[in-house]
């Protein structure tokens, strides 16, 4: 979809013009907690990642996005006080919002407390944060501890 209309859509449909998509733009208005939270209920990516040869735990908070839109990603990492980076993929025209420290990613799970997630992103949510509780508490270094931590893992963004 946001690499427009495939060779073959376009041989099929010969008389179909596209448009070209404007660059997205910020207003100086702050961002409403809510509607932050709806937006990574729809575009955020909470994650684990495990090592397979050293067991290292690292946990993230990911958005992906066209790289038209990277003014929002600044601005939602505006929003969470400047944590996190924004990187920018040239080759597939992608800009990410990314936040993999512990500390940032433990106070921007704090946002989901007085502004929680409604839909099925909220149940990965609470995997991941219960994932990050352990590392916090140094868990993950023991062998019960990252035993649960893979298992939870494997239950993260599940959707069935």
């Amino acid at each position: 979809m946001n690499l427009g209309l495939s060779n073959l859509l376009k041989k099929e449909f010969p008389n179909i013009n596209c448009l070209d998509r404007q660059t997205y733009l910020t207003n100086k208005d702050r961002l409403d907690p809510d509607w932050v939270s709806g937006f990574i209920e729809g575009d955020g990516y909470f994650y684990i990642y495990i090592r397979a040869k050293t067991n290292h735990v690292n946990a993230a908070l990911s958005i992906g996005l066209n790289i038209r839109e990277k003014p929002l990603l600044i601005k939602i990492q505006d929003f969470f006080g400047g944590m996190g980076n924004v990187y920018i993929y040239n080759s597939r025209s992608v800009v990410e919002w990314k936040v993999v420290k512990l500390s940032q990613l433990t106070s921007i799970a704090s946002h989901f407390n007085s502004y929680p997630l409604m839909g099925l992103k909220s149940y990965n949510f609470i995997i991941w944060r219960e994932i990050l509780s352990l590392i916090e508490i140094k868990a993950h270094l023991t062998s019960e501890g990252l035993t649960k931590i893979k298992y939870l893992n494997k239950q993260l963004n599940k959707w069935d």
